[in-house]
């Protein structure tokens, strides 16, 4: 068993070996099963890990780190979410402000940080099985991994 000495483990779970932690002062890291701190209190927020990797902000703009805590994606995302099946969702402005003209809302990129599917929804999850829903205007779709409507936006 671990120690009471952090002031909050994310929902108390572990993945791929470590989970995000955080001091009373508001700053997360990362620790391994024995409780050691492997990944330093540094970031402002912090996600479990996925695929490798995990989603991390500083100053309000989120990135993606390794397990050694170094950035593959730089922070410069509004919001971010964990990698399913090789995507990960990250939005770039308000949602309020969505539209496929001016490149805001929510997207997927891929594990190098390249924008795998465009801009254009105001909200997403996780893939499961090359399927991941979406929220457009208040109403639900699903896509395919290539971004195409499999289930168009409805009520």
């Amino acid at each position: 068993m671990i120690e009471p000495q952090f002031g909050n483990l994310i929902g108390t779970v572990f993945r791929e070996g470590l989970s995000a932690v955080a001091y009373p002062n508001g700053k997360f890291g990362y620790i391994d099963k024995l409780g050691i701190l492997v990944i330093p209190m540094q970031f402002d927020q912090a996600l479990i890990f996925s695929e490798g990797l995990a989603a991390v902000s500083i100053k309000e703009k989120w990135g993606y780190i390794d397990k050694a805590g170094k950035f593959v994606i730089e922070p410069q995302f509004r919001s971010a979410g964990s990698f399913s099946e090789g995507l990960a969702p990250i939005g770039s402005e308000p949602s309020a402000m969505r539209s496929e003209q001016t490149g805001v809302g929510t997207g997927y990129i891929d594990k190098t940080g390249k924008m795998a599917i465009k801009l254009g929804f105001d909200g997403a999850s996780s893939f499961v099985d090359g399927i991941d829903k979406v929220y457009v205007e208040s109403r639900i779709g699903y896509i395919d991994k290539k971004g195409n409507y499999i289930w168009k936006p409805t009520r």
